[in-house]
């Protein structure tokens, strides 16, 4: 009876996978079936201003050419009817990829990370012991701590949307100002402005919407690796591949982007890795305790959301 009911579990657990899978693949569908509308309304305008121009150069004055701005202004319309129906469905996808996030969060957090890592296998196979307890002290000499090409592409990824993430959150505003800025240091002096008021602002709204597309795709390939390197038996704890000096602190083998946000595994000192995640583990450990690991606290939630 007992291993009936094990064995329906994991399958339970294996289909809650496959469902998973399968909602990623459709998110990502979306995602891209979103841009390319995107890319084509940006045509279809440039294409209608183009039309118009030329209309007015052979047409202006007459009624045929005011019947077309008629139908020009409510094509403009619909346009724009159109764009605040994409703008909805790119936050509501949007907020739906955090939600996942944090419920990818909450299922490790529950099922512990070794069982988790049954999820993405068959019920007939035993997941593989690929959590190991990460403990200070020299490396013996032949340590094997270099990356496997799967998890450096991992932490890559997940490293460049940490930083995507911190510009959207704190870099991008105080661009867009400092050019504005200039801008209206231009029109005092009696510069030639290269572009209308209007267009400015719609270029820096879509400058801010371009670069939150880029990182929920960065969101969805982080999240296709991490599943990729469970599948292959890949720990993704960042902290395994941290060689260890004399009294026992972490140093990071790696000079890659990832050091960005893993600045924890510094040398304590002048130099060490400074920013949000290092502050965050440090108030984290003030107590003494010993902070939980990246993957317990699930990589990809702390670091993306």
């Amino acid at each position: 009876m007992d291993s009936r009911l094990g064995t329906s579990h994991l399958r339970f657990k294996h289909g809650l996978a496959k469902t998973r899978d399968q909602a990623l693949d459709l998110r990502v569908k979306v995602q891209a079936s979103h841009g390319k509308i995107k890319h084509c309304i940006r045509h279809f305008d440039e294409s209608r201003d183009a039309f118009m121009l030329a209309a007015q150069k052979a047409l202006d004055g007459t009624a045929k050419f005011e019947a077309l701005k008629t139908a020009d202004q409510q094509l403009r319309e619909d346009c724009d009817t159109l764009k605040g129906a994409m703008e909805e469905l790119r936050l509501l996808h949007f907020n739906l990829s955090n939600l996942d996030f944090e419920l990818f969060s909450e299922e490790q957090k529950q099922a512990g990370a070794h069982n988790y890592l049954d999820n993405f296998l068959n019920p007939e196979t035993t997941a593989p012991s690929t959590i190991e307890t990460i403990t200070a002290g020299l490396d013996m000499p032949g340590d094997n701590n270099e990356i496997p090409p799967l998890l450096e592409e991992y932490f890559d990824v997940l490293g460049d949307s940490r930083l995507l993430k911190e510009r959207l959150d704190y870099g991008l505003l105080p661009e867009q100002a400092e050019r504005a800025q200039r801008r209206e240091i231009k029109r005092d002096q009696d510069d030639v402005l290269s572009m209308s008021d209007g267009e400015f602002e719609r270029s820096l709204y879509t400058e801010r919407e371009d670069l939150e597309v880029e990182l929920e795709e960065l969101r969805c390939r982080a999240a296709e690796l991490l599943k990729q390197c469970l599948k292959a038996g890949l720990d993704p704890d960042p902290t395994k591949y941290a060689r260890h000096s004399e009294n026992g602190s972490s140093i990071s083998h790696n000079e890659s982007k990832v050091e960005r946000w893993l600045g924890y595994l510094g040398d304590d000192g002048p130099m060490s890795g400074a920013g949000p995640a290092h502050d965050k583990i440090r108030s984290e450990t003030d107590d003494g305790s010993r902070p939980t690991t990246p993957l317990q606290e699930t990589v990809i939630h702390d670091s993306l959301v």
